[in-house]
């Protein structure tokens, strides 16, 4: 169960979460059936509540009035899992482990980006040279003993070229351009960057049921603030979440649903468009969290494969 929350008190009293304006008697929900908590950045939260929701594996989702949603998710059900830890840091710590697993990601991220492009043109015809550049050259040359730098300067030309040929597959009210974060300067731009963070929230959760420590990546390097594991299993479902975000525009949001009155703050939903993009999401959520499994056991097996062949070394 999925809830969203406008100027509540949200309190934790008898296995119940307890909610309602701050005169009102509160209403009470089983914790159990919650899933996901939807807040807007009026709402007041006890801190037993929080405590419940780490402990129940719970993610809280704070939306903002501008900008990126803070998303929160409870990390206790892998903690004691110490062994895919050790030997997810051995990994991390061998350079010659480790690049050889960013070469796999940076090339199955370059195919999901050829065959997004691909699925668009079947849809809608394109013959642009933006397009064909993606759909019909071949894939960069990725070099078995590829340095990092080289991987992820190959990855952001590629990227760069992905985007050029995805513009020609959006509306023209989306005013897509190029791929703009900080701050998203169209409603396309803005949807990526809040289904980005979306997906993130959703990917370190999974790893963390699984056991791993997502601040330690392979191909984005260790840095404060950043779950660099997540980051790299991001990758892998960039171009899912593209399309996605491409049908939102094309069928469901539309001009009236972003608010653009001071350009300097950037573009985003307005209350109206994040009521329907949130709604969307839940939907979306399911399938996204089945490719999650499926990539978090791939880096899960190679944990194991690891194990194995240092044991028998």
């Amino acid at each position: 169960m999925q809830l969203s929350f406008q100027h509540q008190h949200l309190a934790y009293a008898h296995g119940c979460l307890t909610y309602g304006a701050k005169e009102a008697a509160p209403q009470r929900l089983p914790l159990k059936a919650i899933d996901t908590i939807l807040v807007d950045n009026h709402c007041q939260i006890s801190a037993e509540l929080l405590i419940k929701l780490a402990q129940q594996n719970t993610s809280l989702i704070v939306q903002v009035s501008r900008g990126l949603p803070v998303c929160t998710a409870a990390h206790s059900a892998g903690q004691r899992r110490v062994g895919v830890k050790k030997q997810w840091y051995a990994i991390t710590n061998q350079p010659e482990v480790s690049n050889l697993l960013a070469r796999r990601l940076v090339l199955a991220k370059l195919r999901s980006q050829r065959k997004a492009i691909s699925q668009l043109v079947k849809r809608t015809p394109n013959a642009h040279l933006d397009v064909l550049a993606v759909t019909h050259a071949p894939l960069p040359n990725l070099a078995a003993d590829s340095e990092l730098s080289t991987l992820l300067g190959i990855e952001g030309a590629y990227a760069a070229k992905y985007f050029r040929a995805l513009r020609h597959f959006t509306p023209a009210w989306g005013q897509f351009t190029k791929r703009q974060k900080r701050p998203p300067t169209d409603p396309m731009n803005a949807l990526l960057s809040l289904s980005y963070t979306l997906y993130l929230e959703v990917i370190t959760r999974e790893l963390y049921n699984v056991g791993f420590e997502p601040l330690f990546g392979v191909l984005h390097k260790d840095s404060d603030y950043r779950m660099s594991l997540s980051c790299d299993v991001l990758e892998l479902l960039r171009a899912k979440a593209d399309l996605w975000v491409l049908d939102l525009l094309d069928c469901t949001l539309s001009t009236q649903h972003f608010a653009t009155e001071d350009s300097k703050e950037g573009v985003y939903l307005n209350t109206l468009g994040k009521q329907i993009y949130y709604r969307a999401w839940f939907t979306h959520k399911a399938l996204v969290l089945k490719n999650i499994v499926k990539y978090v056991r791939f880096f899960r097996k190679k944990v194991e494969q690891h194990a194995k062949s240092t044991l028998s070394n």
